[in-house]
């Protein structure tokens, strides 16, 4: 009996470890062009955003599902949570929204509402694009205060260890697509640009391992209509 209850409490102890410093191991983000052209022009655009949690040992205690539930209060409300199990895991998706727009379409925005992450919309008049940034919002900070209230070692950062930016092109006219330090169909690029006809699309990967430079840098990406 005091043997299992040792395992039962390695097995707690290596899932809070896996929990704590807590990034998404993946982030998916769908962005239209004419969306970014909408949020250039002061519009606020929400964005739908997947994440994926995978995290070592066993929650015999449900600490996972008093997580979700704390996090529910700074996530769009049709946020859907979807929690699998493997041999040696546990798996939570989370589909969600965050806002896009100028900053100061976002400054209202975080006035009175929350999200976790945002991405701003920057227009250079010079070059005619758009530089559009994956950033972290202050509500990160008061939701770790809010999982450090459960158990000190829990908390949320940014950015994950990949992201996806999926540029979908629904212009009439043609667009181009800009990045640096990329992986796009699986190949490095030191600089990307590709130009897409409407309907076309192209995902943009930013590897946030510890040797890259996205793994303490936002992802930023560029549209020219």
């Amino acid at each position: 009996m005091i043997i299992v209850k040792l395992f039962k409490l390695l097995g707690f102890i290596v899932f809070l470890l896996a929990f704590s410093g807590c990034k998404p191991e993946e982030i998916l983000l769908n962005v239209y062009s004419t969306d970014v052209v909408a949020a250039a022009d002061g519009e606020l655009i929400q964005v739908p955003l997947t994440a994926k949690f995978s995290l070592f040992g066993d929650d015999d205690d449900k600490t996972l599902e008093r997580v979700v539930e704390i996090t529910k209060g700074f996530l769009h409300k049709d946020t859907k949570f979807t929690r699998s199990k493997t041999d040696y895991s546990e798996v939570l998706v989370v589909e969600t929204f965050i806002p896009m727009g100028k900053t100061s379409e976002l400054s209202n925005f975080f006035s009175n509402s929350a999200a976790l992450a945002y991405l701003e919309v920057i227009e250079n008049k010079e070059t005619s694009d758009f530089e559009i940034t994956l950033l972290g919002s202050q509500n990160i900070e008061d939701l770790n205060r809010a999982l450090k209230g459960l158990n000190l070692i829990l908390g949320f950062e940014l950015p994950a260890a990949n992201t996806t930016i999926r540029v979908i092109s629904d212009s009439r006219k043609k667009i181009w697509v800009g990045a640096d330090a990329v992986f796009v169909s699986e190949k490095p690029y030191l600089y990307f640009e590709a130009d897409l006809q409407r309907r076309d699309e192209v995902n943009v990967v930013y590897k946030g391992g510890a040797d890259s430079i996205w793994s303490g840098v936002s992802p930023v990406f560029y549209i020219k209509p």
